[in-house]
């Protein structure tokens, strides 16, 4: 089933990219304000005390599909600046070290722009790994964001909401709702 939709995203970049008018590429750093942090075991909460907020970053590659809309794919990397033991409750386990969620999704943003500043939406989602491929998980985020362009490079700020789940074990889930605040670079080609 993985390898399918492998090939079926393969080819939506594929046919993106043929009738793309501008590629362009981002890079974006950030900071997501944890609103709420839920750990289940087997549907039933787990009392902890873990709260948690992330340190983001990423780059995005992008093809301008029709003006001011783009559609692309983003790879990026966050990190939640907690104490080890906060990691192994949450994963429920003494050995666990490492929360640093790995991310890769699909995105699509839309710009209007009006004498070189201007506002716009990019929101995105994909598969999330807290550990390096131990554990899987999904992560959604939007961000509404005012821009300024000069030439072709431009520079954004904006914030929005995100939304994070990972199975942490067998039975053990991790919900996080947070507030991303975002800086992005964007420059098109």
């Amino acid at each position: 089933m993985k390898k399918i939709y492998l090939v079926l995203f393969v080819f939506i970049l594929a046919s993106v990219g043929y009738f793309a008018q501008a590629m362009t590429v981002s890079g974006d750093i950030g900071y997501s304000v944890g609103l709420k942090t839920g750990l289940t075991q087997d549907g039933t909460a787990v009392a902890t005390s873990v709260s948690l907020s992330f340190v983001e970053g990423g780059v995005t590659f992008g093809y301008e599909v029709v003006d001011n809309l783009t559609v692309g794919a983003r790879i990026g990397i966050a990190y939640a600046p907690i104490q080890s033991t906060d990691i192994q409750t949450i994963y429920g386990t003494s050995t666990a070290n490492t929360f640093m969620p790995l991310d890769i999704m699909v995105v699509a943003s839309y710009k209007y722009a009006f004498d070189g500043f201007g506002i716009g939406v990019n929101a995105g989602g994909g598969l999330s790994t807290p550990d390096f491929f131990g554990n899987f998980g999904w992560m959604v985020r939007t961000t509404l964001e005012g821009f300024y362009s000069f030439n072709d490079f431009s520079l954004s700020l904006g914030a929005g909401v995100e939304m994070r789940n990972y199975t942490v074990g067998t039975g053990r889930n991790l919900d996080f709702i947070g507030l991303p605040i975002v800086l992005r670079f964007n420059y098109s080609f």
